[in-house]
């Protein structure tokens, strides 16, 4: 069967693409990798990206002048404080969500309190302080999440 050029189809449970007429395999990564590229030009104004840009880029997907002309059109139009209170918002989110993860792979690696030390022994350490901190932080995690309505 000939393919043609940026067809995908899926064959022994690989999926396949045909780019500058050569077959490719998609893998799942594909996107997650073009998406945290930084393209060499602002897809707005077409700018070259710089290195001030790139962190600019990261969060907004433009260069700095793009999101200083952004921004700025945000607080002419009186909606900045809308946007700024989003951004505000989602990092919080994102920093809870962190933390849940943190805590949790934690608690999971200290249950079993054993630990190597430098010279290669197994310690296996008594006592009840990971599960107090436990009792302590989790509930507190709940409460953030509750707040941010996570």
């Amino acid at each position: 069967m000939l393919r043609q050029e940026g067809e995908i189809w899926t064959e022994k449970g690989k999926t396949w693409t045909i780019k500058n007429g050569i077959k490719r395999t998609v893998s799942k990564f594909t996107q997650i990798r073009k998406d945290l590229q930084t393209p060499l030009c602002c897809p707005k104004c077409s700018k070259t990206i710089k290195h001030i840009d790139e962190k600019f880029y990261k969060f907004n997907a433009l260069c700095l002048d793009c999101t200083i002309d952004f921004e700025h059109e945000l607080i002419k139009q009186g909606k900045y404080k809308e946007y700024e209170q989003a951004r505000i918002q989602a990092n919080a989110k994102g920093y809870v969500a962190d933390l849940d993860v943190f805590f949790g792979e934690y608690f999971q690696n200290t249950a079993n309190k054993s630990f190597v030390t430098e010279d290669g022994e197994v310690e296996t350490w008594i006592g009840n302080s990971v599960k107090r901190v436990e009792e302590i932080v989790k509930p507190e995690i709940d409460k953030l999440k509750i707040n941010l309505s996570v």
